[in-house]
């Protein structure tokens, strides 16, 4: 995102070069709360790296990247296709030996495969259904997203 709004800010400064103070202004603030955001995010989901996780699609792969986590399964055989009876097998037998602390999916997926594994696994890991994209318009949306998501992973890792 800091890349994003950088580029952004030199854009819109080029285009309306008698807002550029204004607009360097915003991009210095939004910078500032940016970095402390992703400071204490970080703080925050230390307890997360090396953890495991069985997740629907690659919706949230960029924050497995981020936090350092190893998603073990994807309940999709495919991306897209839902899973089989076969699929469900393969991966509840996969996600006895790994022991996940959470099968994560996103909000807009059929959470009933999620609950059946859930269901099924010995070692009982959190189901998380998550917003895959902020949910509203404010203007601090973004950031009350990412606390959401990461605030949900810390509560599901025992």
């Amino acid at each position: 995102m800091l890349l994003v709004a950088r580029a952004l800010a030199s854009r819109f400064a080029a285009l309306a070069p008698l807002e550029k103070n204004r607009i360097e202004h915003n991009l210095k603030a939004f910078e500032s709360t940016m970095t402390g955001k992703i400071q204490a995010w970080e703080q925050l989901a230390r307890p997360l790296k090396g953890r495991t996780v069985i997740t629907q699609h690659a919706s949230f792969g960029y924050l497995w990247l981020w936090l350092g986590i190893t998603p073990v399964a994807d309940l999709e055989p495919k991306p897209g296709i839902p899973p089989t009876p076969a699929h469900l097998a393969k991966t509840l037998q996969l996600g006895q030996s790994k022991r996940p602390m959470a099968i994560v999916i996103a909000q807009h997926q059929d959470p009933k495969p999620a609950k059946w594994l859930s269901g099924q696994m010995s070692n009982s890991p959190a189901l998380l259904i998550l917003p895959a994209t902020v949910t509203d318009v404010q203007a601090d949306a973004w950031f009350r997203w990412f606390d959401l998501l990461i605030s949900r992973l810390v509560q599901a890792a025992p």
